[in-house]
């Protein structure tokens, strides 16, 4: 599933390469509609499943649906709390052997920083990894994305895996 699809370029240009068939999550309707277009000679290759046009705070996860949960510029509009649900929701949605990508902003110090004007929070990297072991999630990998000018905050990539009890 991707989360955040917007008009569906990460499964467009990626995730329909990798997987077998993808689930797209975007709440923003004229994001839909126009995924809906962009993603069409995909839907006609059986590539494309389930379009949710939901937030993200409001999918529940079938058990062990997904092999991949690609997540992008979407959990800033989470609160803590409602993100530690979220987390525990792609942990149901997850096969066993199954990864979670989560790919957003950092702060460049150790503490978040709340933008009133769109209510949407960018964590500091300490705190992404503080709330992903609350939750239950081994960090596997990370990165930060190259290229991206120093005016900007860094952008990081985190792949991980349930710990299994």
């Amino acid at each position: 599933i991707d989360f955040g699809a917007g008009i569906g370029r990460v499964t467009r240009d990626f995730l329909h390469k990798v997987c077998d068939k993808v689930d797209l999550l975007e709440p923003v309707e004229p994001f839909v509609q126009q995924m809906r277009v962009e993603l069409e000679p995909l839907r006609k290759e059986g590539k494309i499943g389930e379009i949710y046009d939901i937030p993200m705070q409001d999918w529940k996860a079938e058990e062990g649906r997904y092999a991949l949960i690609w997540c992008q510029w979407c959990c800033g509009h989470l609160p803590d709390d409602a993100f530690l649900e979220w987390l525990n929701q792609c942990k149901r949605g997850l096969q066993q052997d199954g990864l979670l990508i989560v790919k957003e902003n950092n702060t460049n110090s150790d503490d978040d920083l709340f933008d009133p004007e769109d209510s949407s929070k960018t964590r500091s990297d300490k705190n992404f990894r503080r709330l992903f072991k609350q939750a239950g999630w081994k960090l596997i990998a990370t990165d930060l994305q190259k290229g991206v000018p120093r005016e900007l905050f860094p952008i990081r990539m985190y792949a991980l895996k349930p710990t299994r009890d």
